[in-house]
């Protein structure tokens, strides 16, 4: 909850009625701590600079953008901050107008008693808990879900598993560039672009792993990871947008390429637009191809990727620290350690890729592994000193 170290709820009153906030000031002060504006734009200016609040109580007829208007900007920059809108109208217009545009939790009459008020913000502050509960265990369903679809990747196709990681590398970087508010959705494009691989058949992807010639129907189920994965992602809260990004990751900033529809530029979905560079940029730079040279190639494909993704690419290299590696036994395996090498199968299968993070599942998978002894016992890790 939004509240003070002495654990008031903040509240952002709205006004252009001084005598008005004074009063509510120093009625109800002591319960909750007030920030008090007397125009639109201060309001706006309150949310960015000084949120974020639990409540926002404001007047319809502010002068100049009215009260609904002021709600629904905040409602933009701050969704959790519970909206109140006060007013001595008693048009029902003017409520319908207040609720429709601002998404108004509650409509205040002028005057109000004191004790009216005072529930009013009682139940704002009691909304605003629910709104942040609720947005908390959204958060780590989505963040759970994630995670068991990377480790169902990781099982199904080693492989992927592994261009996923040096994906997500190049995609971070620039997000990091463009300080992207939701950069989240485009890393998490990153880490499950191929999740539409877990429907295709093993020896399919075995063979694509190999390197062995596909037959058509092989190369077309293969193809169709994009829509397979976006249709999977789609059915969990919050990554509908995720879902986008990886069914247009095949797209090219021209308009061609999968899916054939009209979609071309900057119509396509950002993620989607940064993903594709970043698909190729890895690809590329996987056998140990130079920044410049990795640019160069991009460059060079005309009319498939964003000039502008290119552009800020170009300028976040990869980083040149060096990475302190240990070797340890399977056994003193920890979760966090980060692989430096490929762990392999004795037939020489990928088991798990270099750069993977050791999770529980991946933990107890190595060491069944290695106590069946089908890998080698010591594996190089980043050292966590």
């Amino acid at each position: 909850m939004n509240t003070t170290p002495d654990d008031r709820p903040r509240i952002l009153l709205v006004d252009d009625d001084d005598n008005l906030l004074r009063g509510l000031v120093r009625l109800h002060g002591k319960k909750f701590d007030f920030t008090t504006v007397s125009r639109a734009g201060e309001a706006i200016q309150a949310v960015q600079a000084r949120g974020p609040f639990a409540a926002v109580v404001c007047d319809y007829q502010m002068p100049g953008l009215k009260g609904a208007a002021v709600l629904a900007k905040i409602q933009a920059l701050a969704p959790e901050t519970v909206r109140v809108v006060m007013t001595g109208s008693a048009e029902i217009a003017t409520a319908i107008d207040a609720v429709n545009r601002g998404a108004v939790f509650r409509f205040l009459g002028k005057p109000f008693e004191a004790a009216d008020f005072e529930k009013c913000l009682d139940d704002a502050v009691r909304q605003h808990r629910l709104l942040r509960s609720e947005r908390a265990l959204l958060e780590d369903t989505v963040r759970g879900a994630v995670q068991v679809m990377s480790e169902i990747l990781s099982l199904v196709s080693p492989e992927a598993f592994g261009r996923a990681g040096r994906v997500h590398e190049v995609v971070s970087r620039v997000v990091a560039k463009r300080a992207l508010h939701d950069g989240w959705m485009h890393e998490t494009a990153a880490l499950l672009f191929e999740i539409g691989l877990v429907a295709v058949p093993p020896a399919v992807l075995q063979a694509a792993a190999a390197g062995q010639p596909l037959t058509g129907e092989q190369r077309a189920l293969l193809g169709r990871h994009p829509v397979i994965g976006s249709d999977l992602l789609r059915t969990v809260p919050r990554l509908e947008e995720v879902a986008e990004t990886v069914r247009y990751q095949g797209k090219n900033f021209d308009g061609s390429g999968f899916p054939t529809d009209a979609v071309a530029g900057e119509r396509i979905p950002l993620g989607a637009r940064i993903l594709a560079a970043a698909i190729e940029y890895a690809r590329l730079s996987a056998p140990g191809l130079v920044h410049e040279l990795v640019i160069e190639k991009l460059r060079s494909q005309q009319g498939r990727f964003d000039p502008a993704v290119l552009d800020d690419l170009e300028v976040s290299p990869p980083s040149d620290a060096k990475v302190k590696t240990a070797t340890v036994n399977v056994r003193q395996l920890l979760v966090g350690h980060v692989l430096v090498q490929d762990i392999q199968h004795v037939s020489g299968t990928l088991i798990v890729p270099k750069g993977q993070t050791i999770t529980p599942t991946i933990l107890a998978r190595l060491r069944a592994y290695a106590e069946m002894g089908h890998i080698d016992r010591e594996v190089l890790v980043q050292d966590r000193c």
